[in-house]
């Protein structure tokens, strides 16, 4: 019901066509006395019109006389009879009835609580249109609630709704945790420009992962220039916060001399750093480091114990990594295995203790 003011000369003219049963007619007149007035007998006609037309199945009006009776507008409000002429209405499709059917589901009121219901109501109501179930929707994504918890999905639903003029959307969108999947959506569609300027505004309130994102954003030229040290710069941020994937980018960095000074001994203490996380990328460039006795000198039995890891934790490079410990196993003695197995052992135990760590 909007506030719009009606002029007298189409307010007659429905008046006529709706006392001759033209159901359209009937539902704009209740529309027009609810709009114009609050004196309590033209809302009561109202009421009476909005039901006229909703005996007689039109939708908007089933709708509309379900405010009627939750609001106690030209009669005494009665949430179960909201409930009932909402779901009349939302059998014919109306988006506006799926939303306010599905706020009363979830607040159990005049009828039973039933999350996976509202959500689902919520869901389908966005489809059609409507703004306020759109941030209802991408809220129960964002926590999980009467649906599998996707807070990638959530994102996009914030920002088309925030585009649709949701006042609480937009609002959502100064959430540094939306904003860094709301970067990540627009960079897994190879929207880099906007998915730059987002991250930006993550990785300036702390967002750990938009730190890493934003130095990868600067490596590669995404959304951006190309900046080798810029990108050194937030993997060394996001490094020393603690963040396994900035430690082990960091570590990139120093081996190959991308954005800082080449420094074998760096590149080995942050990709040691990155693998006691079992990040299990670090895990493998440090095994073969040590291996190959690149940047640090040659040690096949650490090379063996992060393998070892590697294939444990059955990484991308986990083939790569079994055809190096097949090598080691011919050339190892018994004893440096059992040596090997050992520092396994304690590398394992780092990581363990690691994990229960709380992280910046």
């Amino acid at each position: 019901m909007s506030s719009q003011s009606i002029p007298r000369g189409l307010s007659i003219f429905h008046r006529k066509a709706a006392n001759l049963g033209d159901i359209e007619a009937q539902f704009q007149l209740a529309n027009e006395l609810t709009n114009a007035s609050v004196v309590p007998s033209d809302l009561a006609e109202a009421f009476k019109w909005f039901e006229s037309a909703a005996l007689q199945g039109h939708p908007k009006a089933q709708y509309h006389l379900g405010l009627c009776y939750e609001q106690g507008i030209g009669i005494t409000a009665s949430i179960e009879d909201a409930v009932a002429w909402y779901q009349k209405s939302v059998a014919q499709g109306n988006s506006n009835a799926k939303y306010r059917l599905a706020l009363c589901i979830t607040n159990g009121d005049g009828v039973e609580q039933n999350e996976i219901q509202a959500t689902e109501l919520f869901e389908s109501a966005s489809y059609g249109g409507n703004v306020d179930a759109k941030y209802e929707f991408a809220n129960r994504l964002e926590l999980g609630r009467g649906i599998e918890m996707d807070v990638l999905r959530a994102a996009r639903y914030y920002v088309d709704a925030a585009e649709r003029g949701s006042i609480k959307a937009k609002m959502k969108l100064d959430d540094s945790t939306i904003q860094f999947y709301i970067a990540t959506s627009l960079y897994r569609e190879s929207k880099y420009a906007p998915a730059f300027e987002w991250c930006i505004k993550s990785a300036k309130q702390n967002i750990l992962e938009a730190q890493v994102m934003l130095g990868l954003f600067h490596a590669h030229g995404h959304g951006t220039p190309e900046n080798p040290e810029v990108a050194a710069h937030w993997f060394r941020v996001a490094a020393e916060r603690g963040s396994s994937q900035g430690q082990f980018l960091l570590g990139v960095c120093f081996m190959q001399g991308e954005g800082v000074t080449s420094d074998g001994q760096e590149a080995i203490r942050w990709l040691t750093k990155a693998a006691e996380q079992n990040e299990v990328d670090a895990q493998f460039m440090l095994g073969r480091c040590y291996f190959d006795g690149g940047g640090v000198e040659r040690d096949f039995q650490e090379a063996y114990a992060w393998l070892s890891l590697v294939e444990i934790n059955n990484g991308s490079d986990a083939i790569k990594a079994r055809e190096l410990l097949n090598i080691l196993e011919q050339t190892l003695s018994e004893v440096e295995l059992n040596s090997s197995l050992e520092l396994l052992q304690r590398h394992a135990k780092v990581i363990e203790l690691n994990s229960s760590k709380p992280r910046d």
